[in-house]
């Protein structure tokens, strides 16, 4: 059901709930007004978000997760994760000080759901390199770590992780998460029973962290690959498997004990669907490039062909495919030729008989 309204009755309805939210009004009332703006900012119409913005809405919002009660900021929190949604209010939220408010919220005094709703905040915010940058430098790293442990809700979780992904696009806060000691946590974060969405951003973080070499084999030490690999198999979300692919392509490339280690895992198989027509090109250009890293010796090149990897491969060079989806297939297939050496002849064959 639509939360919208009609055009004519929402700027005075929002002017005077604004007006409550900022007046010294009853903490009741309050309460009534943010309920009132959640309702319009739940299902994320894009239309409302920006009138309520537009209606001077986050400013008190920012004041009442800072000042409130309990039941105060648990509601204003999660209008403001809402609203943060969008990339024009995440810089309004920004800058009204929404980001020590918000950090604050993460720690062991606040109600549950309003961790939650702090860290999905923050996940919205962090996007942009610099206000990323502001946000660990209010302490919200170490906090979100925390609420990765076991006793925390999976949703939580998932959005505490989620953050912590949307940090790095500050590269500063990459190492400064690696060496926090959060790498075991996160493998496990990556294991069954745990929600699709928590696997999915927690495969995209261990990518980001694997970048830097040292990092890689931290990763592997702890479990990564085998849980990785798993991931891989069709019974995961295509966005799952197209992370999992991404990391174990990193680790591939940044340590060649790793790559050993993930071919031995049987990752070739399950890599080559990826490939195929019913996948976004983005997962398609991520296996393309997982496949180029394994193609390192002629064995190698032997198993992918033997998956069906070549053909695929040689699809994505057809007009039509994206030139980022072309290009990762057309280095993936120089890699196999390079990679083939004596076992061209027999390759051929084998491509022949496809």
């Amino acid at each position: 059901m639509s939360h919208a309204v009609t055009p004519e009755a929402l700027p005075a309805n929002l002017r005077s709930l604004v007006r409550i939210l900022g007046a010294d009004s009853r903490p009741e009332q309050k309460m009534k007004a943010i309920a009132k703006i959640g309702d319009l900012c739940g299902d994320r119409n894009l239309g409302n978000i920006v009138a309520v913005a537009a209606a001077g809405a986050i400013p008190p919002l920012v004041k009442l997760i800072g000042s409130g009660s309990v039941c105060m900021q648990m509601a204003a929190s999660s209008v403001l994760t809402d609203l943060a949604a969008n990339a024009d209010n995440a810089a309004t939220i920004a800058a009204a000080g929404a980001i020590p408010c918000l950090v604050h919220l993460l720690g062991p005094d606040t109600h549950p759901d309003t961790q939650y709703n702090a860290a999905g905040a923050l996940n919205h915010l962090g996007r942009d390199a610099g206000v990323a940058a502001t946000i660990a430098a209010a302490g919200a790293i170490p906090r979100l770590l925390h609420l990765l442990s076991p006793e925390f809700p999976a949703d939580t979780q998932s959005n505490a992780v989620s953050a912590l992904h949307t940090l790095t696009v500050h590269r500063e806060n990459v190492v400064t998460i690696a060496v926090s000691g959060a790498i075991p946590r996160l493998v496990q974060l990556l294991g069954p029973g745990y929600p699709a969405k928590s696997q999915q951003m927690t495969a995209g973080l261990l990518l980001r962290l694997s970048l830097i070499a040292e990092n890689a084999v931290t990763i592997a030490a702890a479990g990564a690959i085998p849980r990785l690999v798993q991931l891989l198999e069709s019974g995961f979300p295509a966005e799952v498997r197209s992370n999992a692919a991404g990391a174990l392509g990193c680790l591939s490339e940044k340590n060649p004990w790793n790559a050993v280690a993930i071919v031995v895992a049987g990752t070739i198989p399950l890599l080559v669907p990826l490939l195929g027509p019913d996948f976004q090109a983005v997962t398609q250009q991520t296996a393309a490039q997982a496949l180029g890293c394994r193609a390192f010796d002629s064995q190698n090149v032997l198993i992918i062909a033997a998956a069906g990897g070549i053909p695929a491969l040689l699809q994505l060079l057809q007009p039509g495919s994206p030139t980022f989806v072309s290009m990762a297939a057309r280095g993936a297939l120089r890699r196999i030729q390079q990679a083939a050496g004596a076992s061209r002849l027999q390759l051929i064959n084998l491509v022949g008989a496809l």
